[in-house]
């Protein structure tokens, strides 16, 4: 499997579309669809944007191997001067931001309904402690100690 075919599987997994991907890189579409077509060769430059805006193994990315998501992606985003989020609702908002994805995905990630989540984002509600732990389960890269409050 080529490097194309890895950010096709990626974008599959995160339900994302090319031209999300495009904006998110910050490539035009139009090239982000010659690189993905196999049409022109992927450079390293790309491949670095893609890294810089999803949670993907580096290793995985550019050679198929490892695991596809790097664990270690939130605490070196962290290390960088961003403020870790420490509120379950800031937690989801921010993977939010990471996936790039509407509320109604975002609660399909995490198996809670959408105006669920709309009322745990608002801080209306919380989330359970068994609701929690299936978390790690439905989004493996991210550590099982994030989770907690």
């Amino acid at each position: 499997m080529n490097e194309a075919a890895r950010i096709l599987e990626l974008l599959d997994y995160l339900e994302i579309t090319q031209n999300r991907l495009a904006k998110k890189t910050r490539y035009p579409q139009p090239t982000v669809f010659r690189y993905l077509s196999g049409e022109v060769e992927i450079p390293k430059e790309f491949l670095n944007a893609v890294l810089a805006a999803y949670p993907v193994n580096r290793e995985w990315l550019y050679f198929g191997e490892g695991k596809k998501f790097d664990s270690d992606y939130f605490k070196s985003r962290w290390e960088e001067g961003k403020n870790e989020p420490k509120t379950m609702p800031d937690k989801l908002k921010y993977l939010q931001s990471v996936f790039d994805c509407s509320e109604s995905h975002l609660a399909s990630k995490i198996g809670l309904s959408r105006s669920y989540l709309g009322k745990v984002l608002a801080g209306q509600y919380s989330i359970s402690e068994s609701k929690k732990n299936e978390f790690p389960l439905r989004i493996k890269f991210i550590p099982r100690d994030w989770w907690d409050d």
